[in-house]
């Protein structure tokens, strides 16, 4: 068995643990038996594994299910989105990675007019000044969750390299950050304007040496009762400090009424992108930062340079 099939079985394995603690087993043994099926599938048609698939592969997948009756077609779709929607919120996947965004249910790729309606055609980003007021209403522990914020909005990783991180990984002399890529198991080196105050409480000050497992843990983000932080925990602590700060939005409920929240560790990330094209740095060497394989997902951030072309016509355009 490949190292890759190997990472993959413990991800999915990951995915059931969680599911059977946050729903039922039955429901969590469901999603796997299905997931599974899809996954044989995607490896026996198209000699891919689950974190490559695309959204033809999915409706593919359906149109295959055609024999299939309407609860079990509906049975296997919600498994493949809840496993993606897992990952997504873990950041082992992008939101624009999503292979099950925009189709419905079955065969329908088709999406409904209101999520139509709410969905944004450029990546939801979060401004600075947000950052400052969701820092400003961390959930405790404090220190530790404002470096998390810092983290992901100074140099624009993924959830599942920010969870990663060893002490080790740090070089605070160059400020700069050795990543293990999420998507490649490769090594990037990150870098961040100021992440001193927050490193000096949380290492130096003893709030690190606070919790129970420090001593056992390599890894520079931890909680009480765990050497390493969750896949969720994250994204959780993210859209705690904005709701804190009164600055959530839903974008909109999926077909299981699930709610889409506009700031989460991904917009973060787009907000790191943002930030970075609408002051001029060089898309490739944005690409290099965010550790996308190709170029042409980080040029999807150049639609921030649109928006400030137009904006600036607007305000300073002739009018007649």
């Amino acid at each position: 068995m490949s190292s890759e099939s190997r990472s993959v079985d413990q991800l999915i394995e990951d995915f059931r643990r969680d599911k059977v603690h946050n729903q039922t087993e039955s429901t969590a043994e469901t999603h796997l038996q299905n997931l599974t099926a899809f996954r044989e599938w995607i490896h026996s048609e198209h000699d891919r594994g689950l974190l490559t698939v695309g959204k033809r592969d999915v409706q593919e997948h359906l149109q295959t299910l055609d024999g299939y009756g309407n609860k079990s077609v509906e049975a296997r779709f919600t498994a493949i989105q809840t496993f993606y929607t897992w990952c997504e919120n873990g950041g082992i996947i992008e939101d624009d990675e999503h292979p099950t965004q925009n189709i419905v249910s079955g065969v329908d790729s088709s999406v409904t007019r209101k999520q139509e309606a709410l969905r944004s055609e450029k990546p939801p980003a979060v401004k600075e000044h947000e950052v400052r007021q969701m820092l400003d209403h961390v959930p405790d522990p404090t220190v530790r969750n404002r470096l998390i914020i810092k983290i992901l909005f100074q140099t624009g990783i993924r959830a599942e390299e920010l969870r990663n991180i060893r002490i080790r990984d740090i070089d605070r002399e160059e400020r700069a950050i050795r990543v293990e890529d999420a998507k490649s198991e490769k090594y990037r080196t990150v870098y961040y304007i100021d992440l001193n105050p927050e490193l000096r409480d949380w290492l130096d000050n003893g709030r690190r040496a606070g919790m129970r497992p420090a001593d056992e843990s390599e890894y520079l983000l931890l909680t009480n009762r765990s050497e390493q932080l969750s896949r969720n925990r994250p994204n959780r602590i993210v859209k705690t400090a904005a709701e804190n700060a009164g600055i959530q939005e839903t974008i909109y409920t999926d077909q299981q009424d699930g709610e889409r929240k506009r700031i989460t560790t991904h917009s973060l990330r787009h907000g790191f992108a943002r930030h970075c094209v609408k002051n001029g740095m060089d898309i490739s060497l944005l690409q290099g930062l965010m550790g996308h394989e190709n170029i042409e997902t980080t040029k999807t951030y150049l639609v921030f340079v649109d928006e400030d072309r137009k904006d600036a016509l607007r305000k300073h355009g002739p009018s007649v």
